[in-house]
């Protein structure tokens, strides 16, 4: 005679069991994220870490921003500084067939030298060119008068030059520089009258 008696199990059997159960729970999901190309989700650890990193990211552009932002500043400042501070004209210096100069341009000359600095401005056209319009405060030496007539400028001060296209005034900073003068080519007066500024005798 057989009696059918219940299968018992051992309370640490039952234990075991519900553990085993719980991973093999805990790796058949991990799978399934994986084909579906997600991860599980981190602990409160890891979630920490990943959002110190997300903020990084951002943090680092603002800080890249601001240091280009304080070097455009910087360089500005110092770009005006010549201005701000009675430094050296805005000139550029130019070299070529005529020589090497330093080159000022109207806005540069007004800005640099008409307001504030003394300074001698020299027509180097001849008088009957003079005679139509010349830049207010200037004095002619025509340029192939000019180093027969240094004596007359003082060495101590900057001269500018200028004359109608340009040509003759690169020639005269040219001989000025050459003499130890301190010589600013402002080019042609057709320059100065195309970009509106005044020319008196006309």
């Amino acid at each position: 005679m057989v009696i059918n008696r219940p299968i018992r199990y051992h309370p640490t059997g039952l234990h075991l069991i519900e553990k085993i159960e719980r991973v093999k729970d805990r790796m058949s999901k991990r799978q399934s994220g994986r084909r579906s190309g997600k991860t599980s989700p981190p602990g409160n650890r890891d979630q920490a870490s990943n959002n110190n990193d997300e903020i990084a990211i951002p943090k680092q552009t603002v800080y890249i921003g601001l240091a280009v932002l304080v070097v455009a500043v910087i360089i500005s400042a110092l770009a005006l500084a010549p201005n701000l501070f009675g430094g050296a004209p805005s000139a550029v210096t130019v070299s070529d067939g005529a020589g090497s100069r330093e080159l000022i341009s109207p806005a540069g000359y007004v800005n640099d030298f008409a307001s504030s600095t003394d300074h001698i401005l020299v027509d180097v056209r001849t008088p009957e060119e003079v005679a139509d319009g010349y830049i207010d405060g200037a004095i002619n030496i025509p340029v192939d008068e000019l180093e027969a007539r240094l004596s007359e400028l003082p060495d101590d001060a900057p001269v500018v030059v200028y004359c109608r296209s340009g040509n003759r005034s690169a020639r005269a900073a040219n001989i000025l520089a050459s003499n130890g003068y301190e010589a600013y080519d402002l080019g042609g007066i057709i320059t100065w009258e195309a970009q509106g500024y005044p020319v008196v005798g006309q």
